[in-house]
């Protein structure tokens, strides 16, 4: 199937016209306002065109018995998909069907034009509901996500195992997930660090009505309670997880 540019007039070759009665003997000498059937269909069977030697210029091809020239007009050309052209004369040749696809002037010139002509256009025009520029996909790729500033989004469906590296993620992003407040006042990081001084830091009290537990580098209190008999908190003095 041959690409046609959109709005274009341009040559297509038409054939073979052979004999109606043996199926094979090149017909030279089909005149196109003579046959028939001389209909060109655009997409989705729309509307048929009469094709006429006037304003379709209509041409044997030399060396090439039984082939023709067809010149399509731009108004022939006007709607963009599948466009048919059938030609028949009935008591001389064979029916000879040609289909295109019609495409705009961007898609053709960017698969057909010269190198560096032209270039497919794929304009970030929706990224999540709303129009997008280059510089918010910059923003986006230089300091993470924000919504106050950017407005880039994507539904992510899957993400394979080796998609994301310690490089390919900016710091910026990651400090936005671990401040983020998760109770109170507290953030992300300092519940971690609060967890960790519990966990597995030093502490000192036991036996007492005062727990006291150390930061990990043993350079301040990280969290202070005070607990009964039965070792249950019933006060908590100091918690810096700063």
């Amino acid at each position: 199937m041959q690409v046609l540019k959109a709005d274009t007039s341009v040559k297509v070759v038409m054939g073979p016209f052979v004999d109606v009665a043996d199926g094979y003997t090149p017909e030279t000498g089909i005149v196109l306002n003579n046959c028939d059937e001389r209909a060109l269909i655009k997409h989705d069977g729309g509307s048929v065109t009469v094709l006429d030697s006037g304003t379709n210029t209509w041409a044997a091809i030399t060396n090439m018995d039984g082939y023709y020239n067809l010149t399509l007009t731009a108004a022939n050309l006007d709607t963009e998909g599948m466009l048919t052209i059938a030609i028949q004369d009935d008591s001389i040749c064979l029916p000879v069907i040609a289909r295109f696809m019609v495409v705009n002037a961007n898609v053709y010139d960017s698969l057909f034009a010269a190198a560096a002509t032209d270039y497919l256009q794929v304009d970030p025009v929706q990224l999540g509901g709303g129009t997008q520029s280059l510089t918010d996909l910059k923003d986006f790729a230089d300091s993470g996500y924000d919504p106050a500033t950017n407005k880039a989004g994507a539904q992510v469906v899957g993400i394979n195992a080796d998609a994301i590296t310690a490089a390919s993620i900016h710091s910026g992003a990651v400090d936005k997930i671990i401040d983020e407040v998760v109770e109170g006042t507290i953030t992300v990081r300092q519940a971690l660090n609060l967890m960790l001084a519990v966990l597995t830091g030093k502490s000192s009290g036991g036996a007492t009505a005062t727990l006291t537990f150390r930061d990990t580098g043993d350079t301040k209190d990280r969290l202070v309670v005070t607990v009964d008999a039965n070792g249950n908190r019933t006060a908590v003095g100091t918690r810096d997880g700063s």
